[in-house]
This record gives structure tokens, C-alpha cells and sequence, in this order.
């Protein structure tokens, strides 16, 4: 699902979630995910109260949610364990 449904430019969560997936250095990718997750928080806050009409952009957010918390462990894998992220998602399918 793209971003761009939900206004003409990009919103700042979609971009921080941009930067934090193709970033490939893992410090900087935890640094970019703490960012990304605030935005989502906020823009979840946001939309609570919101009607119907915001359900998609809901289900977008927690989508992303769930792919930096995956990215985080594994940026926090390499990190302890001295592996490319590559290398953590091979290890973790095994």
C-alpha cells in the first residue's frame, strides 16, 4: 500500500520508514527506526479519534510498526553479533 493515498505529499512517518528500511548501516538504521516508530506513534495518536475514513492509513502504520520492530532486532543482532543484516535474516529463516 503507498503513502501517497493519504495526502499529496509524503507524510514525515512514511518517509522516516523510507530512510530506516534502506538504510544499511545498522547504527544509523536503529537511529532512523527510534525516529520512524515516534512519527508513527504520533500520527496513530492523530488519527484515534478519527473517522472511518483514516482505517487504512491505521493498518499502513501498524504494518510499518511491525517491520521496525523486526528491523530492529535484527540491526540489533548484527550489532551484538557482528553480522551483516543479510546474514541475521539467513540466520533467523534457519
Amino acid at each position: 500500500m503507498s503513502a501517497e493515498k493519504f495526502s499529496v505529499s509524503r507524510p514525515a512517518w512514511a518517509l522516516l520508514y523510507e530512510a530506516a528500511v534502506s538504510e544499511a548501516d545498522d547504527r544509523q538504521r536503529l537511529y532512523l527506526i527510534a525516529r520512524a516508530e515516534g512519527a508513527i506513534f504520533e500520527r496513530q495518536q492523530a488519527l484515534a479519534d478519527a473517522s472511518s475514513e483514516a482505517i487504512e492509513e491505521l493498518h499502513a502504520l501498524e504494518d510499518a510498526d511491525y517491520v521496525l520492530a523486526a528491523l530492529r532486532k535484527a540491526a540489533e543482532f548484527n550489532l551484538h553479533e557482528g553480522f551483516k543484516t543479510e546474514n541475521a535474516v539467513t540466520f533467523f529463516l534457519q
